[in-house]
């Protein structure tokens, strides 16, 4: 299994009694110059923060001394001021958990907050109702554990299950599902749409580990109202349809209005006792109010589709992105790489926002990435090729020139 690494997060949530505006923070980095695992990625907005690998020991108001020093912020404050407002884990998308501690801090007013200099991040105050209207608008990009903060922010607390919190895009929900995925994966992301009384679920890949997770969404969309829902397959991969079984078998769905969605080549090769619709590129699939184009985009199997949400520009594109390293292209089910290159040039057309895969964490400079699987696979041909033209002839011994020191786990794949 992925190890799981932990870091821990203190945010400082500060708010203005007078208004109750709060200062955030927008990451200003170069998009080469942030983490692929940093809290606060390139061109998001946040509360200010610090990360230790450590549990933090001391008090709240110490470390929050300590968050306020770095961002160069002056606020004079009492220690009674402050509160522990949430506490939230992130997902464990592929094997960091951030553990984040939310503190807030009630002060007089944000009037004269001055911009800290030199500094990668620079501060706005903002209402969390405007905050959040700039992110349904598409207008800002925020984290799905900050999302849920303004929304508590904005709102009396809900009575409702809070499985559905893992908000990427606006409405667009992930959660990563233990799965019998490959490695270095363990769960495929299954992407969640709500609106009114119906829901659209793009992959059900749950093994038993899963079945629990599972349970407590379609709980939560069953308190919520819905009635109908709509299962898109982008493929027909083991660990992209095996929770099917929960929905054909468990109390809990039996009277839900269910339909299955996927290309003809993917329904030939499950099967269901649910209606099953055929999609095809340009369709649209409706959730309510909510619509998303449906895009065919073989090159990993011959059936492969993905959605697009053109509000937020987000592609949810199953097996075709990967949160680490690129897609394996599946020969027996019409993997093709003349396919995968043009579909990765299709998408890159769209110029998406944020890419959602069925593995690994939602990506946000995801044009950028797919210029990079080209790249990548048109320069493994081309070392392919030498190794032919210098007398390496059999499939084993380019594999040997091509890729030394594989692991032997992937040498099928390679």
């Amino acid at each position: 299994k992925m190890a799981k690494k932990e870091v821990y997060v203190h945010c400082v949530i500060i708010q203005d009694i007078s208004n109750d505006e709060i200062l955030v923070i927008h990451n200003a980095d170069k998009p080469e110059e942030t983490l692929a695992n940093s809290f606060l990625p390139n061109d998001f907005f946040g509360f200010p923060y610090i990360c230790s690998p450590v549990y933090f020991s001391d008090p709240i108001p110490d470390r929050s001394k300590q968050v306020m020093r770095e961002y160069g912020l002056s606020i004079p404050f009492d220690e009674s001021q402050f509160s522990v407002y949430s506490t939230e884990c992130t997902p464990n998308f592929n094997g960091v958990i951030f553990n984040v501690t939310f503190a807030l801090l009630k002060v007089p007013s944000l009037k004269n907050i001055k911009q800290p200099t030199p500094s990668k991040h620079t501060i706005t105050i903002i209402s969390p109702s405007s905050l959040l209207l700039d992110f349904e608008s598409n207008n800002k990009f925020i984290s799905a554990e900050i999302v849920y903060i303004l929304r508590q922010l904005t709102s009396s607390p809900s009575s409702s299950p809070s499985i559905l919190r893992n908000e990427y895009a606006p409405h667009i929900f992930c959660y990563p599902i233990p799965s019998d995925t490959s490695p270095p994966f363990t769960s495929t992301n299954m992407v969640v749409f709500h609106d009114g009384d119906y829901a659209l679920i793009v992959d059900v890949g749950a093994n038993e580990d899963g079945m629990p997770y599972l349970l407590k969404i379609i709980s939560q969309l069953k308190f919520l109202g819905v009635q109908n829902l709509k299962i898109f397959l982008t493929h027909h991969h083991f660990d992209h349809v095996d929770g099917l079984r929960f929905f054909e078998n468990d109390p809990l769905a039996s009277d839900l209005n269910i339909t299955i969605y996927g290309t003809k080549d993917t329904l030939n090769k499950i099967t269901t006792k649910f209606e099953t619709k055929e999609v095809k590129h340009g369709d649209e699939m409706e959730v309510g109010s909510i619509r998303l184009s449906v895009l065919y985009t073989p090159g990993h199997t011959s059936g492969s589709m993905s959605l697009f949400h053109y509000p937020s520009r987000c592609v949810i594109a199953g097996d075709h992105i990967t949160g680490v390293g690129s897609s394996v292209l599946d020969i027996e089910s019409g993997g093709d790489m003349k396919q995968y290159l043009d579909t990765t040039e299709a998408l890159i057309q769209l110029n998406p926002r944020i890419a959602i895969p069925a593995h690994g964490p939602p990506c946000y400079q995801p044009v950028s990435l797919l210029h990079g699987y080209i790249k990548h696979r048109l320069s493994r041909e081309n070392e392919i090729l030498a190794a032919y033209k210098a007398g390496n002839i059999t499939p084993d011994q380019i594999l040997n020139k091509v890729y030394p020191d594989l692991h032997p786990a992937l040498v099928m794949s390679a």
